[in-house]
């Protein structure tokens, strides 16, 4: 990849990874809500109910939902209810008492009160049945058996205790029949009745048309407008005050990493201007005795991506190479760059200034901001050091015939010359004999 493009792609790459992380946080709760739970036959349970893989924040408080089995069930205050069928055009819930059901005698003896204002009875119109006649039937309470009998609360009879239970009106009409049996009233009974639940159905719907789920805000205790980006007071509007928030956000992060991007390449642009100038000033005063200038690409080239190491020296590893005429070569890539440009091509003059028949030449360089590399003649026979020294101690075999040492006596002289001519020791390690 080009080394221009990737501040640009890395901004992309950002852009790609806020945007989508900020409405994952934010639209968890549209996906959870958005999905209505099934229980038994009882299909496409919504808003204002919860419970199943609803949470809590999908529906009011008052509306939870348990699902047993293939057994809805709805609690209201100490009593438990089955639900039967739910109608949303009518806002309705056909439900039966969980305690009596397949069960004339509960332990307990609770009446069906509502709570109100969540849950009401409707208003059914028409006319009621005469009067219920005396029914009676045993019931087995406690490991007694005792006489009990239905009849309508209106009636005066005295009993130790009673219960109320409503029951819906074609079940009413058999259970004024003179052959009714218990049979009948457990059959009304299992039949159930229905109630009218009650919530603000005209925000539900205002956040269902601009594409909202409906919710609830469990923090305030108020309805809640559950959108692709964030939860939303009634609507996904964008007029609505606070929209764009996490978008906003993303927006500033978004904008304040380009402009340090722009900064950082105008700043790295204003250093390679003035490296270049002094390299091109380096080039024009040696002319033709220059040594040439590699980019770092063709460094790795030369190297076949740094594949040979020779040694490792003071500030660089020396890697073996070769040119593309064939010609071998021991290219110096510095660790240790913390000097500026400037003077890391004084000393690129400094050292292609030193000639000597005994001394290695320097070939080339590489200077690209922060990679830097010196290229040499390559000198199969190793290092003078490499030489006398083995694992760290004096080698055995490290001898020379003397006209070997005359001949490094004089590289020696010439090199503490040069040294002090030049002050500087800058690619002198490298020094191959």
């Amino acid at each position: 990849m080009d080394a221009k493009l990737l501040p640009l792609t890395l901004i992309i790459s950002l852009v790609l990874l806020a945007i989508p992380s900020c409405v994952c946080q934010n639209d968890m709760q549209y996906r959870l809500c958005s999905q209505p739970f099934r229980c038994g036959n009882i299909r496409e349970i919504d808003y204002p109910f919860w419970g199943g893989n609803r949470p809590a924040s999908c529906g009011i408080p008052d509306f939870k939902l348990n699902c047993q089995g293939d057994v809805l069930r709805l609690r209201i205050d100490s009593v438990s209810y089955r639900v039967l069928s739910i109608d949303y055009s009518m806002h309705t819930l056909k439900v039966a008492r969980d305690d009596l059901w397949n069960n004339l005698c509960p332990r307990f003896l609770y009446n069906t009160t509502l709570k109100f204002p969540s849950f009401t009875f409707p208003l059914v119109p028409g006319d009621l049945p005469e009067m219920l006649p005396y029914k009676v039937f045993n019931c087995n309470m406690n490991q007694t058996n005792s006489c009990s009998f239905y009849l309508e609360p209106d009636n005066q009879a005295t009993c130790n205790g009673t219960i109320l239970v409503p029951v819906n009106r074609s079940a009413l009409h058999l259970l004024t029949n003179l052959t009714a049996t218990s049979t009948t009233l457990s059959r009304a009974l299992e039949g159930g009745f229905s109630i009218q639940w009650w919530v603000d159905n005209d925000n539900c719907n205002l956040s269902k048309q601009s594409g909202g789920v409906c919710g609830y805000n469990q923090d305030s205790g108020s309805f809640s407008c559950y959108c692709t980006d964030r939860p939303h007071d009634l609507t996904c509007d964008g007029t609505r005050p606070g929209n764009g928030v996490c978008i906003t956000t993303t927006g500033i992060v978004i904008s304040s990493i380009i402009i340090f991007f722009i900064r950082k390449q105008h700043r790295l642009r204003k250093l390679d201007k003035e490296s270049n100038q002094n390299i091109n000033k380096f080039l024009l005063t040696h002319g033709s005795l220059a040594p040439k200038r590699y980019n770092y690409r063709e460094i790795k080239k030369i190297t076949k991506s740094f594949k040979e190491k020779l040694g490792q020296v003071g500030y660089g590893i020396v890697y073996k190479g070769e040119l593309p005429d064939g010609q071998l070569v021991a290219v110096k890539v510095l660790t240790e760059t913390d000097k500026n440009g400037e003077e890391f091509i004084n000393e690129v003059a400094s050292i292609s200034g030193t000639s000597h028949v005994n001394i290695v030449n320097l070939l080339g360089f590489c200077y690209e901001r922060k990679k830097r590399a010196l290229v040499y003649e390559y000198m199969p026979n190793r290092s003078l050091d490499k030489f006398i020294y083995s694992s760290g101690s004096l080698s055995s075999d490290a001898y020379l015939e003397w006209e070997k040492l005359l001949l490094g006596r004089q590289i020696s002289s010439s090199f503490s010359l040069n040294v002090e001519a030049e002050n500087s020791a800058e690619g002198w390690e490298t020094g191959y004999v």
